[in-house]
Parts: C-alpha cells; structure tokens; sequence
C-alpha cells in the first residue's frame, strides 16, 4: 500500500491552488506556464494539474525555467567545470 493511501493531503494542484502555492496570481501562472518558466503540467482528463512533490523539488532547485529543470529533473543537466 502506497505510503499516501491513508493521507488527506493533495498530490496535484490546479491552477489557483498553485498561483496560491507560490504567491502569484492564477493569470500569471497561466502566463509563467505558456512562457516555459515552471515545470510541464500533467492532464487528468481535460484538467490541468501540477505535481505537488515535483513543484517542491522545481522550487528547492531554485526555480529555474522549465527546459533546464526538465534537464536536472530526468538526471540529464551537464555542469561545466
């Protein structure tokens, strides 16, 4: 059984739930996402929804925009020494 089974909490967040999360407005979610600046939505059905642990991780990364964090989140980010 899955470690969230008995939890309450959420897993996904909509667009206000994120614009809450992060202190904007949901406009400027919707335009932050359309610009490539927070990370790749999934679909469940014909909602949108962003991933709760994965924002997490998107923010604790510093935030950087979504085609880098695609690259650090796969494992896949070269650093140049």
């Amino acid at each position: 059984m899955p470690v969230y089974a008995n939890c309450d909490c959420a897993l996904t967040y909509d667009a206000r739930e994120l614009a809450k999360a992060l202190g904007v407005s949901k406009r400027h979610v919707w335009r932050m996402d359309a610009s490539g600046l927070i990370p790749r939505a999934v679909w469940l059905g014909r909602a949108k929804r962003w991933l709760v642990n994965e924002i997490r991780e998107w923010l604790g990364a510093g935030a950087p925009p979504r085609e880098k964090w695609e690259r650090i989140y796969t494992g896949c980010e070269v650093t140049h020494v």
